[in-house]
């Protein structure tokens, strides 16, 4: 069996990388382009949306494709016959740690059957509830600045409280240097050095510390982190590092020199994070794998939409509006979305005929159902007059519980189907340089941990550690340059548009 730390960087592509470490020789992630295995993941599952990250880390964990787990949005039910490749490894007996992988809630669900080591589920929770609960009170900071995230500048995440809030969650148990870079970039955010949107990366300071202390204190066999805050600083920022991928520019030159160091600032996060984690992996011979489920590149048209958004205040209000008749439970879902459970799919599907049924709604509204769930995406005008139509009606947003924010950025960046994926510290086989599929990644895993894959599971072409060839590489030989056989932005995104929230 070869003990595993699995960091699922949501959305991050090779090209970025290889960008980042041109740039800086000395760092952890040029050490793992020249040093480890290096490949790409490129989604091929056939899907009329745009990559959504629900869908691909949904693909990727469950080892199948959407046209069989159905899952989309982030309150799309998970189909208990696919369960998450940890979710496996727990209920084989192995000691499983998990921070933050999307679908590892409700914790009741995900944890029954399995040893979890620990379990902090994603910030699409609805409780705060936590394996053990002494984490709970960071998991109810990290859910409450997750659902405040809509693009706003007004002050409903004022600095201090931030701060505040962050601290007293994590309390006493945060380690010292977390403490420092906390303090420092609510500092640089209240003095104007540095943009107030870079304090989305004060979660991930706040979850990567207690990850690492579980994971060096629990010692589990397989340790699962998920990160989305280099994809959220790519997606308000890429034109700022890569403007050639457009023909002409979308920003002028003094937002170019405000932002130009957003990306670098996230990337400096992950890669001091990364030192730490390699080391850590190194010193107990466990193997690193890096991934993600997809990627992002630039060139797509921006979508210009105003200094506002349009963010969901009532549902109900918003429910009663559209005709729905149905008891529901809201679930967690990001701005333009609400997701509504009607625990049943015979439910949902009435409401749904109810919701297509109401005259003028298909300008303005589109409408998913997986099963007993709703997801209702909403694209209002902001520069508009603020209305919509409803049944030959004109109806003002916030009649419809809609609410108008001012926004701090546009999005450039869009999806991509290649990804990433570094194995270090460990005997690969079909990794390197190597474009592989995203379906086989949850068998090959569960290989390594000497866990069976399921009969879903596809039979996987490539292997991150083979025991008959273990070899351990604590000083391997160094490649003249990182492999570079993909450039995102020369291949068609397969349903280009601009991503609506992450």
């Amino acid at each position: 069996m070869r003990r595993t730390v699995v960091i699922e960087a949501n959305e991050v592509p090779l090209r970025v990388l290889q960008w980042y470490a041109r740039s800086h020789p000395g760092s952890t992630i040029h050490r793992l382009l020249h040093h480890a295995a290096v490949g790409e993941t490129l989604v091929t599952e056939t899907i009329t949306k745009e990559l959504y990250p629900s869908q691909t880390w949904a693909s990727l964990a469950m080892g199948v494709p959407y046209e069989k787990h159905g899952v989309y949005w982030y309150g799309d039910p998970k189909p208990a016959e696919y369960p998450m490749y940890w979710q496996l490894a727990a209920g084989a007996g192995r000691r499983v740690g998990l921070m933050g992988a999307l679908h590892s809630s409700p914790l009741a669900d995900r944890s029954a059957g399995g040893d979890f080591a620990f379990l902090v589920p994603d910030a699409f929770a609805e409780s705060p509830d936590t394996i053990p609960s002494s984490l709970s009170g960071l998991q109810a900071f990290n859910l409450a600045m997750t659902r405040s995230n809509s693009r706003a500048v007004s002050s409903t995440r004022p600095i201090a409280a931030y701060a505040t809030g962050a601290l007293a969650a994590a309390r006493s148990r945060l380690r010292p240097r977390t403490v420092r870079d906390l303090a420092q970039l609510a500092a640089g955010v209240a003095a104007g050095r540095i943009p107030r949107e870079r304090l989305r990366t004060a979660q991930f300071l706040l979850m990567s510390d207690p990850f690492e202390r579980l994971t060096a204190a629990e010692d589990p066999d397989l340790a699962v982190f998920f990160t989305n805050h280099v994809a959220a600083s790519m997606h308000r920022y890429w034109f700022a590092n890569f403007p050639d991928d457009w023909s002409e520019a979308l920003f002028d030159q003094a937002w170019v020199d405000r932002f130009a160091g957003e990306l670098p600032a996230a990337l400096d996060a992950l890669d001091t994070f990364l030192g730490r984690v390699l080391a850590y992996c190194e010193a107990t011979d466990r193997s690193l794998l890096v991934m993600s489920s997809m990627g992002q590149t630039g060139g797509a048209p921006l979508v210009h939409d105003g200094d506002r958004a349009v963010v969901l205040d009532q549902a109900g209000v918003f429910a009663t509006a559209l005709g729905i008749d149905a008891p529901f439970d809201v679930r967690n879902s990001m701005v333009p979305h609400l997701s509504l459970d009607f625990g049943s799919s015979q439910t949902a599907s009435d409401q749904e005929r109810i919701v297509r049924s109401v005259e003028d709604v298909d300008q303005w509204l589109d409408i998913d159902r997986a099963n007993g769930v709703l997801t209702l995406t909403y694209t209002l005008d902001p520069a508009g007059n603020d209305s919509v139509a409803i049944a030959g009606r004109t109806v003002k947003a916030s009649d419809l519980g809609l609410r108008l924010v001012e926004v701090a950025e546009h999005r450039c960046g869009t999806h991509h189907p290649l990804g990433v994926m570094i194995v270090a510290n460990g005997r690969t086989d079909g990794v390197d340089g190597q474009v592989v599929d995203p379906l086989q990644i949850a068998p090959a895993i569960l290989r390594s941990l000497e866990v069976e894959p399921a009969p879903h599971h596809q039979d996987p072409e490539f292997s991150f550690w083979t025991p008959s060839h273990r070899l351990p590489r604590p000083h391997p030989i160094p490649r003249s340059q990182p492999t570079t056989r993909s450039q995102p932005t020369t291949r068609p995104h397969p349903a280009a548009g601009a991503e609506v929230a992450t």
